[in-house]
């Protein structure tokens, strides 16, 4: 056993350098409009300028239900894989009924709106329909995934694809309910950034 013979040692020579303790931290604000935005803009512009790129309802119907990914379906297809009992299948299926008609019902109105626009709508207007839309269907989602934790085991989410893992995960859904740098529409997401 040997003593280090410099401890305690003040004088400068003695002394080791050592680089001072640093902290970076980066952040990511996106300037200018959403992604949702920015395709609400061009969706809009295309029907104006040409009448045979007019989106349908159902097609305004269909692009605002699906900007958010349903992990219960996801779930459902791997219930074989996942061991799901009868009851979390049958829970997990009623869940998935309720949500969607939820979420058609939220975007009904809102799409026959886009559908009957003419050359004088307000961009800003219809965009906050549909960010009100897209706040109620992420709110419903986050009260549904609070369920759907509570059925299903730790070991049946440790099977699942981190994506779905995400959406069960209400912060997440928090972090994109506004539509930020971090997700990318029609159900696509990339990494996990906590933002506003």
């Amino acid at each position: 056993y040997e003593v280090n013979q410099r401890f305690g040692a003040t004088n400068p020579q003695f002394l080791v350098q050592r680089s001072p303790v640093s902290m970076s931290i980066t952040f990511k604000v996106d300037l200018g409009p959403t992604r949702e935005r920015q395709m609400l803009s061009q969706q809009f512009g295309f029907a104006m300028k040409q009448a045979d790129r007019r989106e349908s309802e159902f097609g305004y119907r269909s692009m605002g239900a699906s900007g958010i990914s349903n992990p219960m379906t996801t779930i459902l297809r791997s219930q074989d894989s996942l061991r799901l009992t009868s009851v979390q299948a049958d829970s997990i299926a009623s869940m998935n009924r309720r949500y969607a008609y939820r979420t058609d019902s939220l975007w009904t109105p809102v799409a026959r709106r886009f559908a009957a626009l003419d050359s004088n709508y307000k961009l800003g207007v219809e965009y906050d329909r549909y960010l009100l839309a897209r706040h109620d269907q992420i709110d419903f989602m986050i009260s549904v995934v609070n369920a759907l934790r509570e059925l299903l085991t730790d070991a049946q989410r440790r099977k699942l694809p981190q994506s779905i893992n995400n959406m069960l995960d209400p912060q997440y859904l928090r972090a994109m309910r506004n539509g930020n740098g971090m997700y990318v529409p029609f159900g696509g997401t990339v990494g996990f950034n906590v933002g506003g």
